[in-house]
């Protein structure tokens, strides 16, 4: 079964999940603080994307799409945004 979702990650916690299929919010926050403390993905002041996955195909690979705010502006308009795509199994 394919399970997907959107999350945002800010500040050592997780912000919000949101656009779930097939898998609970639960779940959901415990893969994203699982892929943050992985050395496959690049957390800065903030970070949002997408996971998508198969959880019928073994190992577990999950699908991550997301960017990354790599410098700070003075306001929200000026942040620096990184976007990557990878590939992760924990």
């Amino acid at each position: 079964m394919i399970k997907s979702f959107e999350f945002s990650y800010c500040l050592d916690e997780v912000e919000f999940i949101e656009g779930n299929v097939n898998i609970t919010i639960d779940e959901s926050v415990e893969i994203v603080n699982k892929l943050m403390k992985s050395d496959e993905i690049y957390v800065g002041e903030r970070t949002r994307g997408s996971v998508t996955f198969d959880e019928n195909i073994q190992p577990i690979v999950y699908d991550v799409n997301y960017e990354y705010c790599s410098e700070v502006g003075e306001d929200w308009d000026e942040d620096k945004w990184e976007v990557l795509s990878v590939q992760v199994q924990l």
